[in-house]
């Protein structure tokens, strides 16, 4: 009876969920219709509600937090089960949601059952669980029903499982146990490596060690011994009944100030972070070369280290009760969280993106994603600044501090074009117009560079220098457009006719003056008295037609443009302060200026000036400034890691928490999105991220299809749920997690197709030896290729052996000249080609003289497999290939 009722219940419970299913899938599809009738009647799309947050935050956020009693051991996450499994130290294991809800009934092990870590294999669905400094491990299903015991010979230090097979790491030696899918027998240990450092005395062990799973046919172990790191083979060429001690692949001596405690590999730098008892956290390459170094950082001694659930970066949590989160771009901390109590352990679920935290309370943190990663660079950035020019899609310019300059497209970050400068060459400032097609770069010593855009890569076309032009501080270009407005309402057409008229060129000096250049000579126009001390910044308004300059005096000045008349300056208002003055920016009548932590603005047409309360002041200095004069929104970064927004009756709008520190930063877009540089990277901060529906609503119906060039990129469902679930801020190119299944690996897919053919040939030979199938290919005549033999068969299949015969003379291709000048070079070539670099095509003669060729001699003889013990396979598959007919070659 009680069956039954159970039965007819869990029907009835279906029939209710595919009819609520039903249900949502029916209003989807009405407010989808709805949607497209509103946009077919009012030729406009229908604007979300926006962000109404005034606080926003980029980093990891907390979704739940739960209380905890009793004393924990491990922390993991089932995938199958999407629970967390708690293991506590009264052989009872408790289970929680992923909303941090607590499951009935909590699971109880045995008395025999007496380990402290859990190890989760989901293509087995096994539990591997283990007692440090102990030598028993136990193999438990899905169900906690005891599969196997397995004593080891060694105590147990740490346990890997990859690839079937049980991967045991102790002080001195590690040892693989192979697991059989099919059959559940008794494991049996293979592969036992010895450790040891004669030179370090008798008591050299491992102390904490790192699986180096990069290349998974050739493991590397990443182990410690007091303040020494070594990197240490799991495979050998050696016998294993010979007990001799495998050679380290690398070895640092006092790698660190102190005593290392934790140690662990990170898969997306590839770095090895290890972390001491003073706090000190310290990044390694696979060769031991330091790639980030923070001392005392932690405040206390580091205990465990994690990989970041999202960004290419690490979690450290330390004796101090802080947990720690790391940047491997930035090379610094990013967050921290206190008054977690004892952090016991921590775990990820790679399938939500969230970390979970076991210590006084039981915690699970969210990636919360307010920017993305944009475009990198090749050095760190000093100017930064977008293109307004109606006709034109907007552009992102950055000039790099190795003389740089990118042309990068606004809607994807793409690189359009590339300039390269000489490095010995300093350039002070930089400018560009749509109109004339041109980038001016002005050097020290005042000559004006002259690159047009039209070329690929951009190339030094003009050169301007002029005497009476000396001592220049700041550039900048004013495009001058006409456009024929509506008769009646004298607004824009649609759609829009704007016709280039010219292009005015603006410098301030050191002086004190304000000059204007002409835009085909590069000659001096007129001079201009602005200010009593040097320029410091010039900033021009497109809707207004204005130039604002600030300068040592402290005065602002604004200044009217005329572009249609030679002397096309005139003062149109000036303002005086008493502190000092850093930076400057326009939301057309409205002109934002900045003082350390201070932003004043005044409008130009009122007169007046417009403060707000002192309480939404930053905490520390803004370093750059950003205006938008299509939203009339203003941007500021300061080093209190914030950007905050302002509106153009400065109030303050949003906070933008993204705990880095934006040394430049631009609206990349009439949407609202922010670019900002960090390092050599650059990030960008979607307007759907942060303005509310009133902005919302001018983005929709003002500004449609602004950014629609051939380098924009459209839309995928598939391709949004991965950024949701796995997003990679801060992540450079090619840099996703290698543990993810779904993260593309080029190196893997290249080895995986050069070795297929071996692979397929191996598994026959293992079938043939088995009996399963029988040898149908039956070779007949082999030989041994001698070493010239085989160059000139690899030579022949590559064309090299062309080459050879008819460049007989000493001097270097052209081909070769340029691989030798980018290897010489001290240049990063990775992102563009030099100017410098021709390419030109080798001609081959066609005729071809065969009769100097010396026949080679066949020899029959036996083919005899090459022994494979004592051998490793990456030797004998090299043999193997160069034993190959010479009846299938051509001679």
């Amino acid at each position: 009876m009680n069956e039954s009722y159970h039965e007819s219940m869990s029907e009835s419970s279906t029939d209710e969920n595919s009819i609520i299913a039903d249900k949502k899938r029916d209003w989807k599809k009405r407010v989808r219709v709805m949607k497209e009738r509103l946009k077919i009647q009012t030729g406009t799309e229908i604007y979300d509600k926006g962000i109404h947050e005034l606080i926003l935050y980029h980093g990891l956020k907390e979704i739940f937090s739960t209380s905890v009693n009793g004393d924990y051991l491990d922390i993991c996450f089932s995938k199958i089960s999407q629970e967390y499994l708690l293991l506590t130290n009264n052989l009872t294991i408790k289970r929680y949601t992923i909303q941090g809800k607590k499951i009935q009934p909590s699971i109880n092990l045995s008395t025999s059952m007496s380990f402290n870590k859990i190890i989760i294999s989901n293509d087995l669905s096994i539990y591997i669980c283990y007692l440090q400094h102990d030598d028993l491990i136990w193999l438990l299903t899905f169900d906690w029903k005891l599969i196997q015991i397995i004593r080891n010979e060694f105590r147990v230090e740490n346990v890997y499982y990859l690839n079937n097979e049980i991967i045991v790491i102790g002080p001195t030696k590690s040892t693989r146990y192979p697991i059989d899918e099919n059959e559940r027998k008794t494991l049996r240990s293979k592969s036992t490596i010895i450790m040891l450092d004669i030179s370090a005395g008798p008591t050299w062990k491992i102390d904490y060690s790192s699986l180096i799973d990069d290349e998974p046919q050739y493991l590397k172990l990443a182990g410690s011994y007091l303040s020494s790191i070594y990197i240490v083979p799991l495979y050998s060429d050696k016998n294993e009944d010979t007990n001799v001690p495998v050679e380290f692949l690398a070895k640092k001596l006092n790698a660190s100030s102190d005593i290392i405690s934790a140690i662990y590999y990170h898969p997306t730098s590839q770095w090895i972070i290890t972390g001491d008892q003073k706090g000190n956290v310290i990044g390694w390459n696979i060769k031991l070369e330091i790639m980030m170094n923070c001392f005392d950082d932690q405040k206390g001694t580091v205990k465990l280290i994690l990989t970041h659930p999202s960004i290419c970066g690490f979690i450290t949590s330390s004796s101090n009760n802080r947990v720690q989160v790391w940047s491997c771009n930035l090379r610094d901390k990013i967050e921290s969280f206190d008054g977690l109590g004892e952090v016991v352990s921590m775990t990820l679920n790679e399938s939500s993106s969230s970390l979970a935290i076991l210590g006084g309370k039981f915690n699970c943190y969210h990636m919360h994603q307010l920017y993305n990663f944009f475009s990198p660079l090749t050095a760190e950035v000093k100017q930064l600044f977008s293109t307004t020019n109606i006709l034109y899609p907007t552009k992102i310019i950055a000039c790099c501090c190795d003389n740089t300059q990118s042309i990068l497209s606004s809607a994807n970050g793409k690189q359009l074009n590339v300039n390269l400068i000489d490095k010995n060459i300093q350039i002070i400032t930089l400018a560009s117009s749509e109109i004339t097609g041109c980038i001016y770069m002005l050097t020290n010593n005042g000559i004006f560079i002259i690159n047009y855009l039209q070329d690929y890569p951009m190339k030094i076309r003009d050169v301007w220098n002029d005497e009476k032009i000396q001592n220049i501080t700041y550039l900048v270009t004013f495009d001058y457009l006409d456009e024929i407005l509506d008769k009646n309402n004298r607004k824009p057409l649609n759609p829009r006719i704007v016709y280039p008229i010219c292009t005015r060129i603006i410098v301030g000096t050191n002086d004190g003056y304000l000059m204007t250049i002409d835009e085909a000579s590069g000659q001096l126009q007129h001079t201009y008295k602005a200010h009593d001390g040097s320029i410091s910044k010039l900033h021009i308004s497109i809707t207004t037609k204005t130039v604002v300059s600030i300068g040592q005096d402290n005065y602002v000045k604004i200044w009217k443009i005329f572009p249609a008349i030679e002397k096309c300056l005139a003062i149109l208002n000036y303002i005086y302060y008493t502190v000092p003055i850093n930076l400057v920016s326009t939301m057309g009548s409205t002109v934002c200026i900045v003082s350390n932590t201070k932003l004043f603005m005044y409008d130009n047409y009122e007169k007046i000036q417009i403060q707000h309360h002192l309480s939404k002041d930053h905490t520390a200095k803004i370093i750059d400034i950003a205006t938008s004069e299509y939203l009339n929104i203003c941007a500021t970064s300061s080093l209190d890691r914030v950007i905050k927004i302002w509106d153009c009756h400065n109030d303050l709008i949003k906070i933008l928490q993204i705990n880095i520190i934006a040394r430049n930063i631009v609206f990349s877009s009439k949407s609202g999105d922010i670019v900002f540089n960090v390092g050599k990277h650059l990030y960008r901060i979607s307007h759907k991220n942060y303005l509310s529906s009133d902005y919302r609503m001018i983005v929709s119906n003002e500004i449609v299809n602004e950014e629609n060039d051939e380098c924009q990129i459209f839309e995928n469902e598939n391709e949004d749920l991965k950024k949701i679930l796995h997003p990679v801020s801060s992540v450079p190119l090619g840099s996703l997690d290698p543990n993810c299944k779904n993260a593309p690996r080029l190196d893997l897919l290249l080895q995986k197709e050069m070795c297929s053919q071996l692979d397929y040939r191996d598994k026959d030979i293992l079938q043939i030896k088995k009996g399963e199938i029988e040898a149908k290919k039956k070779l007949k005549k082999k030989s041994n290729m001698t070493d010239e033999q085989w160059e000139k068969y690899i030579n022949d299949i590559l064309g090299l052996s062309i080459n050879k015969k008819n460049n007989n003379n000493t001097e270097l291709p052209d081909d070769k000249q340029m691989k030798n000048i980018i290897k010489n070079s001290n240049t990063n070539f990775s992102k563009f080609i030099p100017n410098s670099i021709v390419n030109k095509k080798i001609e081959i003669q066609k005729s071809l003289s065969i009769k100097d060729e010396i026949p080679v001699e066949k020899k029959i003889v036996k083919y005899i497999y090459p022994p494979e013990v004592g051998r490793t396979r990456l030797s004998s598959n090299f043999e193997r290939q160069k034993k190959i007919s010479l009846d299938d070659i051509d001679v």
